[in-house]
């Protein structure tokens, strides 16, 4: 997913590459998905500039030392995040995280959800960073807006941490059909959420879409 969202580096852009990681994750504890996985991302982003990977190096920094230190054991749930929405899953994933996990996997899904709104941003914007009349100071500030200016990213990193806690706090009730009652209600949560944030973040929202993804 990371090459064929990013692949800038070409040396990294390759199977062999993808299968030697592959196996080395196999035989490791799996924080070490998430190292190989953050690494080919800075690399990626080496290749635009050296600007770019320090800049993502400084958000997965921000991440671990903020708050994916209190959710170890869940960590993997970044990794799973961009996959759903490279699926057009992406309310599976907090309502998988209320069912299966416990409210602290709020705290990883939302680090998938910037990491996968960054890197978005930044193919969307390759062109400019890689072009050598675009100077530091505003290739810093192109990406620091990316970030803090983005209302659909903000919207949904909101969206799975309502979805999960709601879906975890009713999966856990004592009463019949916990489980059932809690799918459908994540759902319903996140329709809810996603349409009411629209408006608020000024998001363009594809309703239909929305109610597919949900159903």
């Amino acid at each position: 997913w990371i090459n064929s969202n990013m692949g800038y580096m070409r040396a990294l852009d390759n199977i062999f590459i993808v299968l030697i990681l592959a196996l080395i994750c196999s035989v490791l504890p799996t924080g070490m998905i998430i190292f190989a996985g953050c690494a080919m991302m800075v690399a990626h982003c080496y290749a635009l500039g050296i600007e770019v990977a320090g800049f993502m190096l400084v958000i997965l920094l921000f991440m671990l030392i903020l708050f994916l230190r209190f959710s170890a054991g869940k960590n993997i749930v970044m990794v799973f995040t961009p996959l759903a929405f490279a699926f057009d899953l992406p309310a599976l994933l907090p309502i998988g995280c209320g069912l299966l996990s416990s409210p602290v996997s709020a705290l990883p899904a939302s680090g998938g959800v910037i990491i996968y709104y960054f890197i978005r941003y930044v193919r969307i914007q390759s062109q400019v960073l890689m072009s050598q009349d675009t100077q530091m100071i505003d290739k810093l500030t192109l990406l620091s807006d990316g970030i803090m200016k983005n209302g659909e990213m903000w919207l949904t990193l909101i969206t799975f941490v309502v979805v999960i806690l709601a879906v975890q706090l009713i999966r856990t009730r004592q009463f019949d059909y916990a489980w059932r009652i809690a799918i459908v209600a994540g759902g319903v949560v996140y329709a809810v959420v996603v349409i009411a944030g629209g408006f608020i973040f000024d998001v363009t929202i594809d309703i239909v879409s929305l109610l597919i993804y949900t159903a």
